[in-house]
């Protein structure tokens, strides 16, 4: 058997091709000099390039401790405290590493506080506010002035809000010129008594932080026909901030000495 010329040429191509001193085991073909890796030959992969993501921060730190290599990993907390990436392979300044194996925490509201959110992010309804009302009643308490109320209080009053506009006009009349001034006087009313002025609620802000009292102080709408109510979180800034001071402590005392801890997001 005779082999024709571009079959003996082909053969001494493969055989200028060599492997690669690197780390992962890779060849160098010739025609192009492509580099193929040989990774996927070998009975285990070269190095670790797992991303693993959760909502808990129990299991997040959890992963973390159990995997983190001493020294060498590294994680790195949000400032808003929602959530945390931890790099088992972060290495040193004199090491670095490739970062490939990840641990990536996204915390979520608890879904009281999520309620709260969406309820303040827009105008309510009579009906929006006492379904909310009720469907949290267990952590709610509503205030009149400063004197204590129940849920079912507040909702009757809600309920039967009333809204009266009276018109009045003065005109005056000089020698040359005139004037007419309109007052239009709103009063809103419940039949029920006084509206709540403050909503008291216990809840925590993710699963894994402290229940704090969230003061939260209704409004009355009165520019339509129709009531309608806009809530708002008191000093919602400074509650956002004590929650993630608190999730970084939290990490900085689990993680200890063995993980550094740093504020900001890779």
């Amino acid at each position: 058997m005779t082999m024709d010329r571009s079959a003996i040429e082909r053969i001494e191509e493969l055989s200028n091709g060599g492997t690669l001193g690197t780390h992962i085991p890779s060849i160098s073909l010739p025609g192009g000099n492509k580099v193929e890796s040989l990774e996927q030959f070998q009975e285990r992969p070269a190095r670790n390039r797992t991303r693993f993501t959760t909502e808990r921060l129990p299991d997040w730190l959890a992963y973390v401790t159990d995997h983190a290599p001493k020294p060498g990993a590294a994680a790195f907390v949000r400032p808003d405290g929602s959530g945390a990436t931890g790099i088992m392979d972060f290495g040193t300044h004199e090491t670095p590493q490739w970062c490939d194996h990840r641990a990536v925490l996204t915390m979520k509201h608890t879904p009281e506080f999520a309620a709260l959110l969406e309820a303040c992010s827009s105008a309510l309804s009579q009906r929006d506010l006492t379904d909310w009302l009720e469907d949290w009643r267990d952590i709610i308490t509503p205030f009149e002035d400063e004197e204590e109320v129940s849920v079912a209080q507040a909702v009757a009053a809600i309920r039967k809000v009333d809204i009266k506009q009276a018109q009045s006009s003065t005109h005056e009349q000089a020698d040359y010129r005139a004037s007419v001034s309109s007052i239009a006087e709103i009063d809103a009313r419940s039949a029920s008594g006084s509206l709540p002025t403050l909503f008291t609620i216990w809840a925590r802000v993710y699963p894994s932080t402290t229940p704090c009292s969230i003061q939260v102080r209704p409004s009355l709408l009165t520019g339509d026909s129709t009531p309608r109510f806009r809530l708002r979180i008191m000093a919602e800034a400074r509650l956002m901030e004590d929650v993630a001071n608190e999730v970084q402590q939290d990490i900085r005392d689990q993680l200890a000495e063995s993980v550094p801890v740093y504020l900001g997001s890779v």
